[in-house]
């Protein structure tokens, strides 16, 4: 077995068809002898039945796990994934989301970035959606990927992406599991930090071949309770990157501050931010072929300006989030 598969869901009958429909057609043009594993966390829709079907008619073999109570420390998608891979016959285990479609090039271009030394690869992202609010979105996460993936390329990895990542089956159980790890709300920054303590390189790429497009959230407050468990994250970063995130956090109650002295110093610094923002998405859109999305900037940037005090203040004040309807402490 060349890759084993990791796919852990709960309620996620929505979305689940068009995600193995992508996974299948990725495994059968990557040409590697690979196996899907569905881990079912305690669904109570219709998931567990489209997993059935699927793996009953599947031309390679598709196992369903059931995820049952807490293993360790791990909690939400990490305990969920913590279970499943025991299973796992393979060495090289891809992870994505329930809600994610990748590209048929996938499993053969993640596989691929594993030389001998590298533990793990983090893939590349985009929400995906015709709606004004999906396309923000998408510029969203090109400035948080793609500034994470500049950073890397300097040698400073922050963090992987859930729904787009791979590590190795003996890197992983080195760390201990996710059982094992400190609880972090992301499961994928935990998991990061801990296999390069053990030795390991760890890859980020930005090619279209890995470009995976992941549904949007399509209310507000769900926006904002995913950049809260995006903010909660960032905390475990080291110092200086915890205070980047505090400062940009805060960024309308520091440009009110500055504009009490000096409205020219206030308007400065936001603009200083939009043409960061601006080169760092401007070239991974482009990169990723979704240069289209280039002409919304200057609206993300005023909406993330208004949009990050409330997730600051969400996260001050309510100091949990819910994930697929469960609770969790932040």
């Amino acid at each position: 077995m060349d890759v084993s598969i990791v796919l852990a869901v709960r309620n996620e009958e929505r979305y689940l068809p068009s995600c193995l429909e992508a996974l299948e057609a990725s495994i059968r043009a990557s040409g590697l002898c690979c196996e899907l594993l569905i881990g079912n966390d305690g669904s109570t829709d219709r998931t567990l039945a489209i997993a059935n079907a699927f793996a009953s008619r599947a031309s390679f073999p598709c196992k369903i796990v059931e995820v049952k109570g807490t293993i360790g420390l791990a909690r939400g998608k990490a305990n969920a994934v913590g279970q499943i891979i025991p299973h796992a016959a393979a060495e090289l285990l891809l992870i994505t989301d329930a809600d994610t479609c990748v590209p048929t090039t996938w499993v053969a271009a993640m596989a691929a970035a594993f030389a001998p030394d590298v533990g793990l690869v983090t893939g590349f992202t985009l929400v995906g959606g015709k709606p004004l609010y999906a396309r923000l979105q998408a510029v969203d996460w090109s400035v948080a990927l793609g500034t994470s993936h500049l950073l890397a390329w300097l040698g400073f990895p922050l963090t992987s992406l859930g729904n787009n990542m791979a590590y190795r089956k003996s890197a992983y159980l080195q760390t201990g599991g996710y059982e094992a790890l400190p609880l972090y709300i992301t499961e994928d920054l935990a998991l990061l930090k801990a296999v390069r303590q053990k030795g390991w390189r760890t890859v980020h790429l930005a090619q279209r071949q890995i470009l995976a497009v992941t549904a949007p959230v399509e209310t507000l407050i769900e926006w904002v309770l995913q950049r809260k468990r995006w903010f909660a994250g960032a905390l475990a970063m080291p110092l200086p990157l915890r205070t980047l995130m505090l400062t940009d956090g805060l960024l309308l109650f520091i440009l009110a501050a500055v504009a009490v002295f000096s409205l020219p110093a206030a308007v400065g610094l936001w603009v200083g931010r939009f043409a960061i923002h601006a080169l760092i998405s401007g070239v991974y859109l482009l990169k990723m072929g979704r240069g289209d999305l280039t002409l919304l900037l200057p609206c993300y940037e005023v909406l993330i300006t208004l949009l990050h005090p409330l997730v600051f203040l969400h996260y001050l004040f309510f100091r949990h989030t819910n994930w697929k309807e469960r609770r969790h402490d932040l």
